[in-house]
């Protein structure tokens, strides 16, 4: 028993002996997420706060992966959070309401600079950059990053010598590109969305604090004695962080499992509609499956079976009642196909794009997608209003490129009505010229 507290008593003086920092060491970790208020480098951190917002926001809107990395690299924000770690573990009140509201400040700062430059730039197109959505689904995986990321910028913070590792932290646990995606899509009336990528933001942020708190006292940054005689304080402090991760974690696991849920629905669906379509020769274009609502799209010569017997099979695989909607879009079978002279698909879409204009001008049509294979067109449009026969589309392409085309026009509704007159539909959208 004797050996048994000898031996528990020098473990724990190794551990203290390896925890101890020097008091320069000390004050320059706590200097380096400290921001003053009389302190000189407020200003560049607001400098490069603006800076890395506006960077975020234009590499998100022009979907750039390699832009929005680079706000993440010059972004200051973790300085702020470090430090309200760092003041939860030194018994700082007052301290830890400054970096709180610096916190806060920044992340309000952030959202407007990315829902201003996002009203004052024209929208190229009605859907969003990948780059936005991407930030809009937070689950438990994003939790786990933020707690490794939080832990090594702590640790990264009390040793010097492991100070390069920073900028991979940065990288790793993005902050100022979900508050600048919560501006874009609060820009473009998208409350929902932008709620998604505020969860992430608040994700990284739990995440952080709570690795840094535990990194902090573990490395040593609180001495011995302060400690102790601030153990209620920082005993509150870090349970409400780690309380508040796990709430996090628990409600962020649950996301994922309802995500996988419905991945496997999906899966499900498609196995039903590819044995609906058997042997015909049309093809399964898409299939959205949200809640009850399925909407199914196929492309082919002959009409599809009955949507009716989509929606028993869909119903029986599944096990649940769903409104099935077939969008149909009709294409012609030919035995031989003239070869089309060499063509670019820009020049094309500027046509459709043209044509569209003439044709609807307030139907906010948009092209999303233009293919071209021998002499066929294969076109998708979304917007508020259908698109017209594609006979003068036809007569514009021969005039200008040379060539008489086939057209296959699909056109997606971009607000779905609100209500449903029928458990299945069938709609076919425009058939093929020439």
């Amino acid at each position: 028993m004797h050996d048994d507290h000898s031996l528990a008593g020098q473990a724990l003086r190794r551990w203290g002996a390896r925890r101890r920092m020097h008091a320069h060491e000390r004050l320059a970790a706590l200097e380096s997420v400290m921001l003053r208020a009389t302190d000189g480098r407020r200003w560049g951190y607001v400098l490069m706060l603006a800076l890395a917002g506006v960077i975020a926001t234009v590499g998100l809107l022009q979907d750039s992966t390699a832009v929005v990395i680079g706000a993440m690299l010059i972004a200051p924000l973790m300085t702020p959070i470090l430090g309200t770690a760092a003041s939860i573990v030194m018994g700082w009140g007052r301290r830890l309401f400054r970096s709180a509201l610096v916190v806060v400040a920044s992340s309000m700062a952030t959202v407007a600079v990315g829902w201003l430059i996002t009203r004052l730039t024209p929208a190229l197109s009605v859907t969003l950059p990948n780059e936005v959505i991407a930030r809009t689904s937070p689950d438990v995986r994003d939790l786990i990053i933020a707690v490794a990321a939080g832990a090594a910028g702590a640790y990264a913070t009390v040793r010097r010598d492991v100070a390069g590792a920073l900028p991979g932290v940065a990288v790793a646990v993005a902050l100022v590109p979900p508050l600048a995606t919560v501006g874009v899509l609060l820009a473009r009336d998208q409350p929902a969305l932008a709620a998604g990528a505020a969860l992430l933001f608040l994700t990284n942020l739990v995440g952080i604090v709570t690795a840094a708190i535990v990194v902090f006292i573990a490395a040593g940054l609180v001495p011995m004695t302060r400690l102790r005689a601030m153990r209620h304080a920082v005993a509150a402090g870090t349970i409400a962080a780690v309380l508040a991760t796990l709430t996090l974690g628990v409600f962020l696991t649950t996301r994922l499992t309802a995500t996988a849920a419905e991945a496997r629905r999906l899966q499900t669906a498609t196995r039903a509609v590819t044995t609906w379509l058997g042997d015909s020769t049309d093809q399964l274009g898409r299939i959205d499956l949200i809640g009850t609502q399925v909407r199914v799209g196929v492309t082919g010569p002959i009409a599809p079976p009955s949507s009716a017997t989509l929606a028993a099979a869909l119903e029986a695989a599944l096990g649940e009642h769903l409104d099935v909607t077939v969008l149909w879009s009709p294409l012609e079978a030919r035995t031989a196909l003239p070869s089309a002279p060499s063509v670019s698909i820009s020049a094309l879409r500027h046509l459709v794009t043209q044509w569209l204009l003439d044709t609807v001008p307030d139907g906010n049509l948009q092209v999303t997608r233009i293919a071209l294979q021998d002499d066929l067109v294969q076109i998708s449009v979304s917007g508020t209003r259908a698109p017209q026969s594609t006979a003068g589309l036809t007569r514009r392409i021969e005039e200008a490129l040379g060539f008489h085309p086939r057209v296959s026009l699909s056109w997606t509704l971009l607000t779905l009505p609100e209500t449903s007159t029928a458990t299945a539909s069938d709609t076919a959208t425009a058939a093929p010229a020439g």
